[in-house]
Formats: structure tokens, C-alpha cells, sequence
């Protein structure tokens, strides 16, 4: 599905970041080897069969202040656990793995969720950075037209590594992160209020 696929564009924010675009560059080029394990795109997408301007969809980038093999086992064993926050759960899929590279998965609504059913896919680029830290890109597609999610396909991706502060569960890793850069593509238009990036709907029906 990836030929239909065009790379979001950032948001005006990480351009002006110098360091942190510096890096992410680092992060799209770590990228380009995931692609035979994982099929993520160097921005972590992992495509849909929906043209690009015809599905909602999320893309992020984040520094954890942890090293990316915490940061990576935390999040695949969230999905393992399927650890999902919505008050009505839905189910969590490891698709692909690479140790150190990149993580993807799926998370399908529960049957009682309406409207749905439905299954995103999404991924995660890990990057290590020589003090230590972890950058991390993520993002998470609808495979079906849509247009306003309610922040899922960023609640998608937030419930898998979120820690106490956010009022999230750690399984194994306590993670610290920093504010997260994003994508165009999670502003989903006045139709929609803008943003999709809101915390507050990662614990909704």
C-alpha cells in the first residue's frame, strides 16, 4: 500500500528546531533499514489503502529520556499485554519487530464500538542518541476513509508508552519524554477542530 503513500509534511515547529530536526534526520535515515522488517515508511507510517488526502492519520516525533531498548520493550509489551485505556478496549496486534529499529503493530476498535469496527496500523523508528536518550518517531493511519478520528490514531500511539504523570500504567519502564513535534497530517481541519492530539480522548468509549 505504500506506492499510494506521500510523506506528511512537518509541522512549522520542527523546522525551526535546528537540534531536534538535526536529529530527526538521523531518525528518517535510521528509517530507510527498517523497511524490509517493519514496511514502515522513514517517517514510521506504515501506509494505508486510502489515498493520503482521504484518511486520517498521525505522525509524531518525541524524545524519551531513556535508552531506546526501555523505551522499546515497554511499548511491544504494552501491545503484548494489550494495554489499552479506552473504557472500551480494543485489541492491540505486534505485527513486526527489529530490535533497536522499529516496532509495528495494529489496534482493532472493540465490536462495540461505534462507529466500527475498525483497525489502525501504525509504527515506531527508534534512534539512539549518544547521551542516552531515545528519538523517537511515530505514527498511526486509518486503513479505511475517514477524515475526524477523536485523537485515535494519536491515542493509539500515546497509550502505549504514556507514563504515571499522564495517568498511564507502566509495565516495566517508567518513560520521560519530552513534548512531541508533529506531523500537518494530525490537524485534521475545522470540520474537526483542528489538532486531533488531545489526551483527555485516550480514555474515551
Amino acid at each position: 500500500h505504500l506506492s499510494a503513500y506521500r510523506t506528511p509534511p512537518m509541522a512549522p515547529a520542527l523546522a525551526r528546531n535546528r537540534c531536534f530536526h538535526g536529529a530527526l534526520l538521523l531518525t528518517l535515515s535510521q528509517g530507510l533499514r527498517s523497511s524490509a522488517t517493519c514496511t514502515l515508511n522513514t517517517q514510521a507510517c506504515p501506509g494505508s489503502p486510502v489515498d493520503w488526502s482521504h484518511h486520517a492519520s498521525c505522525m509524531e516525533s518525541r524524545r524519551f529520556h531513556n535508552p531506546c531498548e526501555n523505551v522499546q520493550e515497554e511499548i511491544e509489551l504494552r501491545i503484548e499485554k494489550n494495554k489499552d485505556r479506552k473504557k472500551l478496549p480494543g485489541q492491540y496486534t505486534l505485527l513486526s519487530t527489529q530490535q533497536g529499529i522499529c516496532s509495528k503493530g495494529s489496534r482493532a476498535t472493540s465490536p462495540q464500538a461505534v462507529p466500527g469496527p475498525y483497525t489502525d496500523l501504525f509504527g515506531f523508528l527508534y534512534v539512539s542518541e549518544p547521551g542516552g536518550d531515545c528519538l523517537v518517531t511515530s505514527c498511526s493511519e486509518s486503513q479505511v476513509e475517514s477524515l475526524c478520528d477523536f485523537s485515535t490514531n494519536f491515542c493509539n500511539m500515546f497509550n502505549l508508552f504514556c507514563n504515571e504523570m499522564d495517568g498511564c500504567e507502566s509495565l516495566k519502564h517508567t518513560l520521560h519524554y519530552d513534548a512531541a513535534l508533529f506531523g500537518k497530517n494530525c490537524n485534521h481541519g475545522k470540520q474537526c477542530d483542528g489538532w486531533e492530539t488531545n489526551k483527555t480522548q485516550c480514555t474515551r468509549r
